[in-house]
C-alpha cells in the first residue's frame, strides 16, 4: 500500500506506536529469545555430545548460529524501521513543497510564535513573509520587529486577537487582517490565521498559521 493512502489507517496507528516502543521491544525481545536459546540449546548439546571435544566443537558452532542469526534479525528489524522512516520524510517533503508552491502563488507565509513564560518569541518566519515586508529573504526578522511594523492603528487590535486565540487553548483559532508597513515604506494587508498548539515534552506552547 502507498505510503500516503496507509496514513491515517488503524494499521498506520499501530505502527506508529509500535515504533514508538521499538527500542523496549528488540531488546527485551533479545533477551528473551537469547535466555531461551542458551537453556534449550545446552541441554540439548550436553545430550547429543559424545565427548568433551564434540561439546567444544558444536558449541561453537552454536555460537556461530545465534551470532548470525540474531544479526540478520537485527538487520531486517532496523531496515524496516528505517524504510517507514524514508517514506515519511518523503511524505512529509511533498507535502511541505506543495504548502510553499500554494502560499507561494497567494504571495503568502508560514509564521510560528513560540510561547514561553508569557512571552512571544518569533520562532520562524518563512522567506517568502519576510519577502513581502521589503526585506532580504534570508533576514531573521523578530517579533519585536514585526510587532514595530504593524500599522499604530491596528497594533491593539492584532495583540488582542492573538492574546485570545492564546487564552482560548486553541477553541478560538487565530484569524485576523492588519496592516504592515514594509521596509520600503509601503503599506500592505496581510491576513494571518492560525491557532494555538500546546507543547509537548520539551517543546513550549506556540501559535502556527500562515
Amino acid at each position: 500500500m502507498p505510503y500516503r493512502k496507509w496514513i491515517g489507517t488503524s494499521a498506520h496507528g499501530r505502527a506508529g506506536r509500535l515504533t514508538h516502543h521499538l527500542p523496549l521491544l528488540v531488546a527485551a525481545s533479545y533477551a528473551v529469545g537469547s535466555i531461551f536459546w542458551i537453556l534449550l540449546s545446552d541441554r540439548l548439546l550436553a545430550s547429543m555430545a559424545r565427548t568433551y571435544e564434540d561439546y567444544q566443537q558444536v558449541q561453537t558452532y552454536k555460537g556461530w548460529f545465534f551470532v548470525t542469526v540474531s544479526a540478520l534479525l537485527i538487520y531486517a528489524t532496523l531496515k524496516h524501521v528505517w524504510n517507514g522512516m524514508i517514506a515519511a520524510y518523503e511524505a512529509s517533503q511533498e507535502s511541505e513543497q506543495r504548502l510553499e508552491l500554494a502560499l507561494a502563488s497567494a504571495r503568502g507565509g508560514v509564521w510560528e510564535i513560540d510561547i514561553s513564560n508569557g512571552q512571544q518569541t518569533l520562532a520562524y518566519a518563512s522567506s517568502e513573509l519576510v519577502s513581502r515586508l521589503a526585506l532580504p529573504r534570508a533576514h531573521r526578522i523578530t517579533m519585536e520587529e514585526l510587532s514595530a511594523r504593524r500599522h499604530p492603528d491596528d497594533v491593539r487590535a492584532a495583540e488582542r486577537a492573538i492574546a485570545e486565540t492564546i487564552r482560548s487553548g486553541g477553541s478560538k483559532p487565530y484569524n485576523h487582517r492588519y496592516r504592515i508597513i514594509a521596509a520600503d515604506g509601503s503599506v500592505c494587508w496581510v491576513h494571518a490565521m492560525g491557532n494555538f498548539v500546546p507543547g509537548t515534552g520539551k517543546r513550549h506552547d506556540r501559535l502556527v498559521g500562515v
